[in-house]
């Protein structure tokens, strides 16, 4: 596995408090000015430092909870929580959209795919699945 030297000690709960912070004029300030409500709520496990880049694993949550968002046509709520078990820090993000298809499910992470028409580039969940795979995270049904 290619560990980069950008690779450093991080907190993920400190991780994602700046995603929070800085993506709050879309899911706040924006959804808001539609007339729409999305909520946005922790549940952040006391989880141990990770070895990562911040800047990757910030461009992943990121482009994850923009995915959440736009599953919310009319509002919502997402959850992203952490958990420490068995050696791996978990983050989990949860959202009260509208949800994938079986067909969507099989190509989120292939480039190019995109459920939003000709103004995305569908390359959001293929590259942070590749950066989710080098940070040495996987399946969530792993076990």
């Amino acid at each position: 596995m290619r560990r980069d030297k950008e690779f450093i000690p991080l907190s993920i709960n400190e991780i994602i408090a700046e995603v929070m912070s800085i993506t709050q004029p879309r899911w706040k300030d924006q959804a808001q000015k539609r007339g729409i409500q999305i909520e946005l709520t922790r549940n952040l496990g006391d989880v141990p430092l990770i070895i990562g880049s911040p800047s990757e694993l910030r461009e992943v949550l990121t482009n994850i909870l923009f995915n959440a968002i736009d599953a919310m046509p009319e509002g919502g709520k997402v959850t992203i929580s952490t958990n420490y078990q068995d050696d791996w820090v978990e983050v989990g993000i949860a959202d009260t959209g509208i949800g994938m298809t079986e067909e969507v499910k099989r190509k989120v992470f292939d480039p190019f795919f995109t459920t939003k028409g000709v103004t995305n580039s569908g390359l959001g969940m293929s590259v942070s699945y590749g950066i989710v795979k080098r940070h040495g995270g996987g399946d969530p049904d792993r076990k």
